[in-house]
């Protein structure tokens, strides 16, 4: 599916999508750290202790920040982009169960492990749903999310917690991210996995669809993923090419070669 056959409207939604998600996975992390103070004190966690529980999620998140590019190719960005989304939301959730240092900790591994693949999969899908001439937009507004996300995480994070308990802040967060799986699911229905202008996969497929058939390959696609170079008939060119080529150098051959009778002539002459 190219570009050209999503509407500006919806390319926007799955733009503003893309923002919320990586608002969604800043915000997310943040929130604990914010309610550091009622945590640690309901469960007498020195900070040490605290240093553990975050390493958790560096570690699970640095992991799966490195590995979450080969998931997104394997799976596509909208199964990927929702799978991630809805396992680090059910992670969030998880920390209101927590009742000690290694459930907190157990569940801020596991947010790592969904939030990882963020980023990967927000750059992708903007690349891939964004015309060649918008790609530097899209990757910047929906990259934007993080620092929105950060913003909006310690009055919302406070908020929550005053009306619901710590606990209740962590559910809310999780709710925002099922509810996010809820719109994704609508604004990207119908889209298969596309094969865009510039993607470096669909230019080596063209390559190696034209090397088989025997036509020059590639080298650039155009804006609506036409070859840059015009392609020559594929096949039946260079076979013809080839044939007139090896007449030609037949008939030269020929030419400048003398008969046999002439030359056995010629030697009888010279000897006599």
């Amino acid at each position: 599916m190219t570009v050209d056959a999503i509407t500006p409207r919806r390319v926007w939604i799955l733009w503003t999508l893309l923002f919320f998600a990586t608002t969604l996975s800043f915000l997310d992390r943040q929130v604990l750290s914010v309610l550091a103070p009622k945590i640690t004190s309901e469960f007498a966690m020195s900070n040490t202790l605290y240093s553990r529980v975050v390493f958790a999620f560096v570690l699970s998140y640095t992991i799966m920040f490195a590995l979450g590019g080969r998931v997104m190719d394997a799976l596509g960005t909208r199964l990927g982009l929702a799978l991630a989304v809805g396992f680090w939301s059910l992670a969030a959730g998880l920390h209101a169960l927590a009742a000690g240092v290694w459930s907190l900790g157990a569940a801020r591994f596991l947010l790592g492990v969904g939030e990882g693949p963020c980023v990967p999969a927000v750059a992708k899908g903007a690349i891939q749903w964004s015309a060649p001439r918008q790609r530097a937009l899209a990757i910047g507004f929906v990259s934007s999310g993080a620092a929105i996300g950060s913003v909006i995480a310690p009055p919302l994070a406070v908020w929550s917690s005053a009306w619901f308990g710590w606990r209740g802040a962590f559910v809310l967060v999780g709710l925002l991210g099922l509810t996010w799986l809820v719109a994704w699911h609508f604004a990207s229905r119908g889209l298969p996995r596309p094969v865009l202008a510039g993607d470096t996969g669909s230019l080596a497929e063209k390559n190696d669809s034209l090397l088989r058939s025997g036509a020059e390959p590639a080298t650039t696609l155009g804006p609506s993923g036409s070859t840059g170079l015009r392609s020559f008939r594929a096949g039946r060119y260079h076979r013809a090419n080839s044939r007139s080529s090896l007449d030609l150098s037949c008939r030269l051959t020929s030419s400048r070669t003398p008969s046999l009778p002439r030359a056995r002539a010629t030697l009888m002459n010279a000897v006599t």
